[in-house]
């Protein structure tokens, strides 16, 4: 026994490797079938977990114990599909001719169903399998497509200059509204050279309807905070800044209406060192100067080229025909560069070959106080009364609709148009001339500012973009908001309707400034009216000796250039007359004895 013992034990060990590998070669069909079960079990649990993920994919990320597991399942089901065709290859009414492969591929799938055993195991994920992504560096915007020229790249260039320039922390981008302030920030957001230079970008809508809460909330979400809707605001405050604190942050602030206390929304203060930045776009530019901003860029409307280069890509080739282009051009022209109206204009035309259409669009356009097109009006001229409505009191909105009594184009003189609103009562009344004219010049001043009026070269005239002019000819016409106008400045008779006795009758004022061919009622019925300018192109101006009489609430009455002779007697009952303005009237030799009465 003593003998055999040892020798026993070593045939055991040599039977049962030999036996295991022929169970290998016997057991190899079902073995396979057992791993091919395994592996599609697997899979589908792999799969429910991807979709799991996808479902959350914009908050969580798998972690990295899920990303190695999924990465070791596709390994592994990609094997098992491989040794699936080397059986398909080899095997011979279910044997392997080479018994020594059977062998090895037989060991090969045993060690496979343990591997997918343990996989199996691991796919509990006790402690989860996603886990809340950082905030990406930016978040791409949707962005209509710009139309690249010369005055567009300028600004854009601008502003990155800005950004990179270190000694700026704040910038403002301000311009009339729909101007394209909106458009060059998304474009900016999105430019890649921005995610290399900050660590996140957070933008944020402020709007008129704004609340520090509102901003607390957005920056809240942009940096993935837990939910902050129970907590004050102080309290969101200072979470905010703990997250933002040491970040080299971009904050994109877009429609500005008034100054924001940054330090109170939680906002960490820009530094030269940190490299924060914030750009802010708003159409008043006083905003700027209480933001404390370092540098300011305005947004020009588009140039002639650019307009037409828009307008035509919305139109489409149509407007591109010969009997259409010219059309067209005059269309383009009236937008006045400003984006949306060329793309609602543009819109409204798109493939619309009736050259008729096109005539009736241009004149509707030319005659916005009669009729305009409801796209017009809701697009373009919603959005700018909102600058019109938030200026601050009824004095400096009246002083702006004045405006709108200059003809299209045309250079206003600030000195003159003070004059009239001193006249009107809309100035300061309480101090000396000197006192009224400088809050008119404060009034013009906050008037520029929010992107309402423009400063000319010679910064002497002021001047109205197209597009507000017919801003404020609607709101001052039939059917319109304010006081009604009566407006034919700059106009020949032959385009116009001669004003019946009802607009005289209801008009508020009245401007046939730069003006031909009209003629003066006999004895107009006006006992509303407060300013009439008459200041026609025509050599000679013919007034009716009973003009005058019906007019006891008129204030201003320009009658310069009009190459009048003689005053009418009438003009005794103007008995609220404040300004009497008669430049340029080389050929009135005397005033009437009924002008002592005034």
């Amino acid at each position: 026994m003593e003998l055999i013992q040892p020798l026993y034990d070593i045939a055991k060990n040599m039977c049962t490797p030999i036996c295991r590998r022929v169970d290998y070669a016997i057991n190899l069909s079902k073995n396979f079938t057992e791993l091919s079960g395994r592996v599609k079990k697997l899979c589908d649990r792999r799969d429910d977990i991807i979709y799991k993920i996808d479902l959350v994919k914009l908050q969580k990320g798998p972690t990295r114990e899920c990303n190695g597991w999924l990465e070791r399942v596709d390994e592994i089901d990609k094997k098992a599909k491989e040794d699936e065709q080397l059986i398909g290859k080899r095997c011979f009414n279910g044997w392997f001719p080479d018994v020594i492969s059977r062998v090895k591929l037989g060991k090969h799938v045993v060690e496979m169903i343990e591997q997918v055993k343990e996989l199996q195991e691991e796919s509990r994920f006790e402690d989860g399998f996603v886990i809340d992504l950082p905030p990406k560096i930016v978040e791409e915007r949707p962005a209509d497509a710009l139309i690249m020229g010369n005055s567009t790249n300028l600004t854009l260039q601008k502003i990155r200059d800005s950004i990179r320039d270190e000694g700026v922390q704040k910038i403002g981008i301000w311009g009339m509204g729909r101007v394209g302030k909106t458009t060059l920030m998304n474009v900016l957001n999105n430019e890649p050279e921005i995610q290399t230079m900050f660590h996140i970008v957070i933008w944020v809508t402020v709007s008129k309807s704004w609340s520090i809460r509102k901003i607390q909330d957005e920056v809240a979400l942009r940096l993935s905070l837990p939910d902050v809707k129970d907590k004050p605001d102080y309290r969101v405050s200072i979470m905010l800044f703990e997250k933002l604190k040491g970040k080299k942050y971009l904050l994109l602030l877009d429609d500005v209406w008034e100054e924001v206390d940054l330090s109170r929304v939680g906002i960490p203060s820009t530094s030269q060192e940190k490299g924060c930045k914030i750009v802010l776009t708003t159409r008043d530019i006083r905003v700027c100067r209480k933001m404390i901003t370092d540098k300011e860029i305005k947004v020009e409307v588009l140039a002639q080229s650019e307009a037409r280069k828009l307008f035509n890509s919305k139109a489409g080739g149509i407007s591109l025909l010969p009997t259409i282009k010219p059309i067209a051009e005059k269309i383009v022209s009236k937008c006045g560069g400003l984006p949306l109206a060329l793309k609602v204009a543009g819109g409204v035309l798109r493939m619309v070959e009736d050259v008729s259409v096109w005539r009736n669009f241009l004149n509707k356009l030319n005659s916005p106080a009669m009729s305009y097109m409801e796209d017009m009006n809701e697009d373009v001229f919603k959005s700018l009364k909102v600058s019109y409505d938030a200026l601050k009191d009824d004095s400096i909105k009246n002083c702006f609709l004045y405006c709108g009594l200059y003809p299209e184009d045309k250079k206003i003189k600030k000195s003159w148009l003070i004059t009239y609103w001193r006249a009107e009562g809309f100035l300061w009344s309480k101090g000396t001339l000197k006192d009224a004219y400088d809050d008119g010049c404060a009034k013009l001043h906050d008037l520029i500012g929010a992107s309402l009026l423009e400063n000319c070269e010679d910064e002497k005239h002021v001047k109205m973009h197209d597009v507000v002019r017919d801003l404020v000819l609607m709101m001052t016409s039939a059917g319109g908001e304010e006081s009604r106008f009566m407006v034919r400045a700059g106009l020949p008779m032959s385009v116009q309707e001669i004003p019946d006795d009802k607009e005289w009758e209801e008009a508020c004022r009245i401007s046939f400034m730069d003006a031909e061919g009209y003629k003066l009622p006999e004895k107009p019925k006006c006992p509303k009216l407060s300013t009439l300018l008459l200041q026609p192109k025509c050599p000679k101006l013919a007034i009716p000796e009973c003009f005058f009489n019906h007019m006891p609430n008129l204030r201003v009455l320009d009658l310069s250039r009009s190459g009048i002779s003689s005053l009418p007697s009438s003009i005794s009952n103007l008995v609220n007359l404040r300004a009497l303005l008669l430049n340029g009237c080389y050929h009135l030799q005397a005033l009437p004895q009924e002008v002592s009465v005034l």
